[in-house]
């Protein structure tokens, strides 16, 4: 039987996961990505001897891609040592003090209480809520959407309640912070999304539970490392060439990484037992099918 062939546009973090996942799955995998390089909002650049992130400096949550490398058959901390952070980093305020952030959270309680001793309790408070939060949200948020009834799923249904559409992070914590410095400390996580916290979705004060609760980890190396990885073990996962068109080199293997390659759209899509389906990828190099 004929591998199947899948063509991922983009070799950022999603691409190379998915190129991962269905390399070891036996399937043929072309990667198309219209930079000279891989990556993504991962990427590196060097200078003078140095190598900087562009992107993301440290990384959250690692149990997704704990999951996605497991699925392959390779373990997320061996092949990508990690540092957990503690403190995890430090916050001045303008108008006067300081929080070094720890997941400690008896540390926490204690900088909280000599910083506003009318917030006593409030981060433990905050952290419970969250926690229930996450885990009502959490088969949501790794649940496909492939259509409207998707939406009345019993999931999302029950999460439902902790939703408060109508209240923005910066309201959400407002409830649990008297003091707005303490407020814009554990807000200020909207930026990760391009947001601002007074009208980003209140749903969003998961993403500081998650540094407090899981933890802000330093890739050794960089986060760019991680792309250096990815791209190995997609080697060992299926069989696997780069195509780059600056040094025109080819070999002849099963996964494919076309370098500098822009999409200009995709054609021939079906609907097949409704789920869209593309037979080509125009490119400006011609096309593939």
């Amino acid at each position: 039987m004929t591998s199947p062939h899948v063509i991922i546009v983009g070799a950022g973090p999603g691409g190379l996961a998915s190129a991962l996942q269905l390399a070891k799955a036996g399937a043929r995998v072309t990667i198309l990505e219209k930079q000279s390089w891989v990556g993504g909002r991962t990427a590196t650049f060097e200078q003078d001897g140095f190598r900087f992130d562009i992107g993301p400096t440290f990384f959250l949550y690692p149990r997704v891609l704990s999951e996605i490398f497991h699925s392959a058959g390779f373990d997320l901390m061996a092949e990508i040592p990690m540092r957990r952070l503690d403190p995890q980093y430090r916050i001045s305020f303008a108008a006067g003090g300081k929080i070094d952030a720890t997941p400690d959270l008896v540390a926490m309680e204690q900088q909280i209480s000599a910083f506003s001793p009318g917030d006593r309790g409030a981060i433990t408070r905050y952290i419970n809520d969250n926690r229930k939060k996450l885990e009502r949200f959490r088969p949501v948020l790794e649940s496909p959407f492939n259509g409207p009834l998707d939406l009345l799923a019993p999931s999302v249904l029950g999460a439902l309640p902790s939703l408060k559409p109508w209240r923005s992070l910066g309201q959400e914590l407002s409830s649990y912070f008297k003091d707005p410095r303490l407020a814009i400390a554990f807000s200020f996580q909207a930026k990760y999304l391009g947001m601002s916290p007074f009208k980003c979705p209140s749903l969003f004060s998961i993403l500081s539970f998650l540094e407090y609760e899981h933890g802000v980890f330093h890739p050794l190396g960089g986060c760019g490392y991680n792309t250096f990885v990815f791209d190995a073990l997609i080697l060992t996962a299926g069989t696997f060439v780069i195509a780059d068109r600056t040094k025109n080199t080819l070999t002849k293997q099963a996964t494919w990484f076309w370098l500098e390659c822009p999409v200009v759209d995709g054609f021939g899509i079906l609907d097949l037992a409704a789920r869209p389906r593309a037979n080509g990828i125009g490119r400006r190099q011609g096309d593939f099918d």
